[in-house]
């Protein structure tokens, strides 16, 4: 609960025996209707304290009394009627102490309501000049008609003051402002500066940032709005409810790291042209600040708030076919401009959106880099090209070479096709693969076989090979259909040929027809070993091996001992045949085959 407090100080003409009363709560903000009878009451119930200027406590004198006491011979408080009447300060008239000279009021809130001037004395007399050292004061009360008025120490006027006239400051005779302070400090200034010849406002608030200046309501600036803050600040312009805010041709903070917010604001430059900058500009030394432009939110917790809209300039038909502006985002710094959706704190719905209403793949919508040569915004002669074909309803990824669009990707909308047109080749010779263990591919369709790669050049450790019609004989040729389809499949099985390369010495590490997917895990992560050693972020160390790897066969490795086979099939049918061509008994012959096995 807020307390009120109220002061009246008297000063006896002699200067001496000077009487004061104080309280530290009159009234309360829980006082909503007093009666004027109970506020006088409540004035001559006030105690005595010590003469002190200003809404302090003080200490009180050793004979306590009351406002309303007969020790107090020079002011009393009374009221005209018991309810609605006016409270009146009346002097008394005494010789006590010369009689009263001055009394004043001190109190913003009870002068404010009750009419008194504070912290302003009240003479007894009308009018006073004084040439004495020792009473140097001079005053006037009632209304004053002057040429000119010099203040040598103070100007005040009370809370109920009123100025009924213009004020005119001459700045053919100097500096022009208007000040407030405290104390030594400089609040604010306003009014004209005759060195830099120049008409300012100007705000210094130090390290306090919690009173800031404030400019509410609509604000019109037809040429340069200028705002400085200091580090760390904020410089708001806010148009109030359904208005705007009007800044012209330059409005930015001059002062390293501070934020410029615009909020319900249209910022336009002046006529024929001129540019509107919205600028967070940096200081000699340190970062620059941020520049936000910012839908107005909405009222509504269920509706979408506003939107932000960067809209390039129309001709005077309002049409923009011919000539249409553009929203650039540049960079002074070589280091180039970057464009980014979202902060730390958005982790979703971050989108680019483009509408792509109607227009082919020279003039729809998408998104173009442009090198060198004429540039066109749907077509450049020399960059690179993402559009989406509404007509054909075909997305397009190429570069332009020379005005001519190359669509290496297209992507079909209709479709999960993708078209290349072009070779299709991996960067790197011998380094990646097509599908992986995981993720295969069904049917490889192609005009001819696959060609792989057999010169001389490329080996080493040649030799004969060990596998031939002893191995080929041992494999078992199955028929089977895979548990996700039913068309019938004839091959090997893995453990099978296993087995059968066991039989003729050879291990399935050195065979390499015979592939095991092994796969390694580490926490929720899981790759094949080759997928783990590519990956910079992975350590094969940290993964262990998941047991009853997946096995696969490279058929064609299987040629080589299949043709060894033959061969080896092909000697013993010679054999035979040149034993039959010798022989002249069928008998002799028989035997000669049952002792050659």
């Amino acid at each position: 609960m807020a307390d009120y407090p109220f002061r009246v100080n008297l000063m006896p003409k002699n200067g001496e025996g000077t009487i004061a009363f104080y309280t530290s709560s009159l009234v309360t903000d829980a006082d909503t209707n007093i009666s004027a009878s109970i506020m006088v009451e409540k004035i001559n119930l006030m105690p005595s304290a010590s003469y002190e200027d200003g809404v302090v406590s003080g200490s009180s004198t050793a004979f306590v009394h009351k406002f309303g006491g007969g020790r107090n011979l020079h002011l009393s408080c009374s009221v005209s009627d018991a309810n609605v009447g006016t409270i009146s300060f009346i002097d008394k008239e005494v010789s006590t102490d010369g009689g009263l000279d001055f009394y004043t009021f001190f109190g913003t809130k009870v002068c404010s309501v009750l009419g008194l001037p504070e912290g302003i004395p009240v003479f007894t007399e009308n009018f006073k000049l004084s040439d004495s050292s020792t009473d140097p004061d001079n005053y006037i009360s009632g209304k004053v008609i002057s040429d000119a008025i010099a203040i040598k120490d103070s100007l005040k006027i009370s809370p109920q003051g009123r100025v009924r006239s213009s004020l005119v400051w001459d700045q053919e005779f100097g500096e022009g402002f208007v000040q407030w302070v405290s104390g030594s400090d400089t609040k604010l200034v306003m009014g004209y500066d005759n060195t830099k010849d120049a008409y300012q406002i100007l705000h210094h608030s130090g390290t306090d940032t919690t009173n800031p200046l404030q400019i509410s309501g609509s604000v019109s600036c037809k040429n340069q709005f200028t705002a400085t803050a200091l580090v760390g600040s904020t410089v708001t312009a806010t148009g109030a409810d359904g208005s705007n805010a009007f800044l012209g041709d330059q409005l930015r903070p001059r002062t390293a790291g501070t934020e410029l917010t615009l909020t319900h604001l249209s910022a336009s430059g002046a006529d024929n042209g001129t540019s509107t900058l919205i600028n967070g500009q940096s200081a000699p030394i340190g970062t620059g600040g941020s520049v936000r432009i910012q839908g107005g939110a909405s009222y509504l917790s269920q509706a979408a708030g506003g939107n932000v809209e960067l809209i390039p300039g129309v001709g005077g038909d309002g049409s923009s076919a011919n000539n249409p502006g553009y929203v650039h985002l540049t960079s002074k710094n070589a280091a180039g401009s970057v464009l980014r959706l979202g902060d730390a704190t958005s982790d979703h719905e971050n989108w680019i959106s483009i509408r792509a209403q109607n227009g082919a793949e020279t003039d729809g919508s998408g998104i173009t880099w442009y090198e060198t040569g004429t540039f066109s915004v749907s077509a450049p002669q020399y960059g690179a090209k993402i559009v989406y074909d509404e007509d054909s309803d075909d997305f397009h990824l190429g570069t332009m070479n020379n005005n001519t669009f190359y669509k290496q990707i297209t992507i079909p909308r209709g479709t999960r096709a993708i078209e290349i047109f072009g070779h299709c080749q991996p960067q790197t010779d011998n380094t990646y693969d097509l599908g992986n263990s995981s993720f295969r591919w069904d049917d490889v369709r192609a005009t001819n076989g696959t060609i792989q790669t057999s010169d001389r050049n490329l080996k080493t450790q040649i030799s004969g090979s060990d596998l031939g019609l002893d191995f080929i004989n041992d494999l078992n040729p199955v028929k089977y259909q895979w548990l996700s389809k039913s068309r019938p499949h004839y091959g090997l099985i893995a453990q099978e040929v296993s087995s059968s390369l066991a039989k003729s010495s050879v291990h399935t590490d050195n065979f390499a027809g015979y592939v095991e997917n092994r796969m390694f895990v580490s926490a929720s992560v899981s790759g094949s070993e080759k997928d783990i050693r590519d990956t910079a972020d992975w350590e094969m160390e940290n993964f262990t091996a998941i047991p009853n790897p997946e096995l696969s066969l490279r058929y064609n490795e299987f040629l080589s001992p299949m043709i060894k086979a033959i061969q080896e099939l092909s000697s013993q049918v010679e054999t035979l045949k040149a034993q039959i061509s010798g022989s002249s008994d069928f008998n002799a012959l028989k035997t000669t085959l049952t002792d050659n096995g």
